[in-house]
Order: structure tokens, then sequence, then C-alpha cells
């Protein structure tokens, strides 16, 4: 449980606890998990178990220490026991330790990858991170700025210097795409660069047909397609959100606040098919995903979200039901991140009275 001062959130254990090593980020840990599931996997394989199979030999030379043991010689029950635990912890520790590596390994190639794929829209330029305010301890804006899938944008480049990969390069590479995201990302968390700015244009253009693409995957599988939708929906606009309600207000008195700001952000974009509420309620049920939220005043409001729960993370949830078009996914998402940010930018431990 995150007791950081803030609302205690319940997380998956397995996620927290590898957090925690900080061996990986929240966007590794899924992956690190598998790594270690399989080491796990692995361990327990028949054989490895300290018994060994029948007609193997072993079950004499067995019977003749349980003989010499109750001739009192040889090793005691007692002894033979705590050896054997004993062998047994240092396989256990060995393969820990070989699936702690092997997760370190992962992690450090799925971070490689993803700072060459954003590195790359610089165009050989020099990277000139965008400059990240410092806030208060417990503050907004310290666990909005402060996220690991915030600060990693700041070093993808300014809209005006981005240099848009070759065609065939992006073909080749569909990776590149979050290059993109984390571009778009910086330029309206960080520059000021408004989500209804023309600037934005060429960068949504170039990510709409592989949006399309993945709401059709989800469709038909009813499950996540790895696209970049699903990397701005899942890191920055997740844990965006999760910075604005970790506190210890109830998301029945944040909901209204937080419709308010969409709705004016709704409207600065043109976008009339959706409402602030809306937003609102699709990003809360991402959260819960993955967090656990216990607080009395909130059951009606978490027994209504997880009744009408739609699959998928935020943005995709308002896809998939026809509230926002493919085409426009990108813009509402930036247009909400920059409103999050906004109301971030601040000492203040609550977004409540804005």
């Amino acid at each position: 449980m995150r007791t950081t001062g803030r609302r205690g959130l319940l997380q998956r254990p397995d996620e927290h606890l590898l957090l925690d090593t900080k061996l990986v980020t929240s966007d590794t840990v899924i992956p690190a998990s598998l790594t270690i599931l399989a080491a796990l996997a692995d361990l327990c394989a028949p054989t490895r178990f300290p018994w060994s199979p029948v007609g193997s030999g072993a079950v004499g030379k067995a019977s003749k220490k349980k003989a010499q043991r109750r001739q009192g010689a040889g090793q005691s029950r007692a002894e033979f026991k705590q050896e054997q635990a004993a062998g047994r912890q240092e396989r256990a520790d060995v393969q820990a330790s070989r699936a702690l590596s092997e997760l370190g390994d992962v992690a450090r190639s799925l971070e490689q990858t993803e700072a060459e794929n954003v590195k790359a829209w610089w165009g050989g330029a020099p990277v000139v991170p965008a400059t990240i305010p410092e806030w208060d301890a417990e503050s907004l804006g310290h666990y909005f700025f402060f996220d690991s899938n915030i600060v990693k944008t700041a070093v993808a480049p300014p809209l005006a210097a981005a240099v848009i990969p070759e065609p065939e390069k992006l073909a080749a590479d569909r990776g590149l795409l979050t290059g993109a995201v984390s571009a778009l990302t910086r330029a309206v968390v960080f520059d000021g660069v408004k989500a209804s700015d023309p600037a934005l244009d060429p960068f949504l253009d170039l990510l709409t047909p592989a949006v399309e693409k993945e709401i059709e995957y989800a469709t038909a599988n009813n499950s996540y397609s790895d696209g970049p939708l699903y990397h701005f929906d899942v890191f920055p606009l997740f844990y965006a959100t999760l910075a604005v309600v970790g506190h210890d207000d109830t998301l029945t008195a944040l909901l209204p606040v937080l419709a308010r700001h969409f709705d004016v952000t709704l409207t600065g974009i043109g976008v009339t098919t959706l409402t602030g509420v809306q937003i609102t309620e699709a990003l809360f049920r991402a959260l819960l995903e993955d967090y656990r939220f216990e607080d009395p005043q909130d059951a009606d409001l978490l027994a209504r979200l997880r009744r009408e729960k739609t699959h998928g993370t935020g943005l995709m949830q308002l896809v998939r039901s026809t509230l926002v078009a493919p085409e426009d996914a990108f813009r509402v998402g930036l247009a909400v991140l920059a409103e999050l940010a906004e109301l971030c930018r601040t000492n203040a431990k609550s977004v409540l009275g804005t």
C-alpha cells in the first residue's frame, strides 16, 4: 500500500513490490513480472524438487539413513530436515538472484529502446530537455511533475524542433511513434502548447492510422494493443490522473470539480460529443484496474463505475463507446492532460476549491 502522506491506495502487490526495488519503472513492471514468473516456473519444475524419482537409487540411500538414525548414528531427523530446507532455500536464492538480474536486463533494454525512439525525433540535433519546475514535497506539483512517466517526456524535442522520421523507417519500426507521443506530451505539459494549436496537426495526422488499428484490434479481441494510444493512455495520462486523485479527497468530491474543468477544456478544442463528467468517470474507471478505493463516501459512485465498466483504458473506453472519434482521441487526451498539468502547477495538496 502506498502511504506517502496521501490516500492509502491499494495496488496489486506484485507490481508494488517490484516498483519498490527501483529496478523497474511503472512502464516496465509488467514485462519484468513476466520474467520473474518464468523464473519461478522454472524453479518449481519437477526436476528441481528435492526428492528423486523411483528407481534412481535415492530411495535405498534414504532408507539406509533412516535406519542409521534409529540406531543413533548419523544425522538426526531434525538435522536432516534443516539441511534439506537449507538446500531448498539456497536453490531458491540462486534462482531469485538470476530472475532479478534478468529483470534488470529487461527493464534497461526497454528503457533504452524507448529512449532511442524518442531521441530519433531530434533528427541528430543535441537533446535539450524541457525545464521541470520544482514543487514542495507532497504537493500536487511534486506528484505530477516528478512522476517518471512525465519526467521522461521532457527529453523529447519541442514540436518546432522535432524531425518526423522517414516513412519507411516508421513503417519498419512502429515503436518510433512513441517518440511522437512523448513530443506531444512535452508540448502540452512543459512548453505550454494548447491542444487546439495547429502545430499539433502533423503529429496527430501521423498517429491517427495507428489509433484506428488499435481500436480495431481492441474491438475484435477485447484486449489491449501496444500502440501509441495505449502508451499515452496508461502512462502519462493514467499517472497524471493518479497525481490528482491520490490525496485524501474522495472521488465523489473530485468528480464535479474535474468535470467542470474538463467541460471548459472540451469547449476549447470544439468537441461537443463528450462531457466533462464522461471524461472524469472514464479516468476513474481506468484507475480501478490497478488501485482499490475504499472510502465509504465513494461507495455509490464506485458501485456505478464498476457496473458500467467497459474494457479498455481511459481514452480507449471513450473511443470504443463512440463518444470520441479515433481521429480526435489524441487531441482530447492531450487537452485533458494539459488541464491536469495546469491543476497541478501548485504547492497545494488538493484541487478542491479550484
